[in-house]
């Protein structure tokens, strides 16, 4: 995925809602309530709304703080929830075959 910094700020925004509109439609496109027409209307608003879904959809969350610029240049992030330490301490310690520690 491009990184959205700097300059392509803009593009990137202007792609994201594309590439969002995209995915509300495919997540309703079993829904006869939720009409391509219907969903345009309810996007062009810009209000938040609560609606449920026809059916589950898993989620793939990612959490990262290291990544890199447009110019390639690593960029480190805040690490709110705290887990660089504990990350870096499993990557430093050495690699044991069937050993696996409790979350």
């Amino acid at each position: 995925m491009q990184s959205c910094s700097g300059q392509t700020a803009g593009l990137c925004g202007q792609r994201l809602k594309v590439l969002c509109a995209e995915l509300v439609y495919r997540l309703f496109a079993t829904d006869p309530n939720w009409t391509p027409a219907a969903l345009q209307s309810a996007l062009a608003t810009g209000q938040t709304r609560t609606v449920r879904l026809p059916k589950p959809v898993p989620v793939l969350m990612i959490y990262w703080t290291v990544d890199r610029d447009d110019d390639g240049s690593v960029v480190f992030k805040p690490d709110p929830y705290g887990r660089d330490p504990r990350l870096l301490a499993a990557l430093n310690a050495p690699f044991v075959v069937g050993r696996r520690e409790a979350p």
